[in-house]
């Protein structure tokens, strides 16, 4: 076994320490590490289940966070009067981090496009490279569970590895992620049965989705600790930390992978795969790295959470993830969307 300073690949998001934020004008943050310093305010209270505790990594005010991360600009975005920019807050999820969850703020709505362009290098005329797409909830989705023509919720729906048909419904967001949860599988995805997966994301990304139903590689995933493909999970709970008021899950049922390569990863396996695919390349990294692995259809494994102590590696955790990382694999997992619940 290697030292463990070899693999210390824990997110390096975090520019500043969280005990500083009030002596640099900014309100704490509660982490999944240290909890918060003080008695629990309401915006962020919201987010925690007191039964049940948070599934978050981070939970704060957008401009705590993106100091917190070096991202000055955004910081200075809320802070004038220019852009409409609210400093609501987010949280930030268990395996995401904060400068990856960037471009899902801006397909919110959250960050305005302009400053979101200027950070990120991107020209600040848009070209339009496919036809402008509706992302507001089709107005024949009700509150009620209905089957729905794929076709007629989204007229560019590619139709050839998507069913004809699925259940669709909206319903409001509700910050309490862990209430959601519950209120979700009581009413909705226990009648669908055994074996879903779980894909939380925004209405835009939604739309791209259903147009093209593959594998990206962008910036918005080069925190991904698989590599680039579909993401999904058999948590409810962890699937909605990647939604919002704006947002959507897609449920999967029992997606056929049997004639496909599946990569069951755990122990060192898991470590030398996620450190790899987050290009922390230690000198012994890529040799220990499972034979095949790059072959592969699916990909599963845990979702990695934070260790004990400041900098500690990132360790697997309870939840797990399944990952369609081929053309085939994700055509596999399109065949089996059976519900999307819509939020607003």
């Amino acid at each position: 076994m290697p030292p463990t300073h070899e693999l210390d690949w824990s997110f390096a998001d975090i520019e500043r320490d969280p005990q500083e934020l009030v002596d640099a004008g900014f309100r704490p943050v509660w982490t999944s590490e240290r909890g918060y310093p003080g008695p629990l305010p309401a915006d962020i209270a919201e987010w925690i289940d007191p039964e049940l505790g948070a599934r978050a990594r981070l939970i704060g005010p957008m401009s705590s966070l993106f100091w917190l991360a070096g991202l000055d600009d955004l910081v200075a975005a809320i802070d004038d009067p220019t852009y409409t920019m609210s400093d609501e807050v987010i949280n930030i999820p268990q395996d995401a981090s904060i400068r990856g969850m960037v471009p899902r703020l801006w397909e919110d709505g959250k960050i305005p496009t302009a400053i979101y362009n200027s950070y990120f290098d991107l020209p600040q005329s848009p070209i339009l490279a496919l036809p402008i797409r509706q992302e507001s909830i089709p107005a024949a989705v009700t509150s009620s569970v209905t089957s729905h023509a794929l076709q007629e919720l989204f007229p560019m729906c590619r139709q050839r590895d998507f069913p004809q048909q699925a259940r669709s419904m909206r319903i409001s967001f509700n910050r309490n992620i862990a209430r959601l949860t519950q209120n979700i599988e009581r009413d909705f995805t226990r009648h669908l049965g055994d074996n879903l997966l779980f894909r939380g994301l925004s209405r835009k990304a939604l739309f791209s989705s259903m147009l093209s139903f593959v594998p990206v590689i962008s910036s918005a995933n080069s925190d991904n600790e698989f590599g680039p493909g579909i993401y999904t999970t058999p948590s409810l709970e962890h699937a909605l930390q990647y939604t919002a008021s704006q947002g959507a899950v897609m449920a999967f049922q029992n997606p056929d992978f049997q004639n496909l390569d599946v990569s069951e990863l755990d122990g060192d396996n898991w470590r030398f795969v996620t450190a790899y695919c987050l290009g922390h390349l230690a000198s012994n990294v890529r040799e220990r790295l499972p034979s095949g692995w790059g072959n592969m259809d699916v990909m599963r494994g845990p979702i990695s959470t934070a260790g004990r102590g400041r900098g500690a590696a990132r360790i697997p955790g309870p939840d797990t993830q399944v990952v369609a990382v081929s053309y085939a694999s994700c055509a596999a997992l399109a065949a089996s969307l059976r519900m999307i619940i819509w939020f607003e």
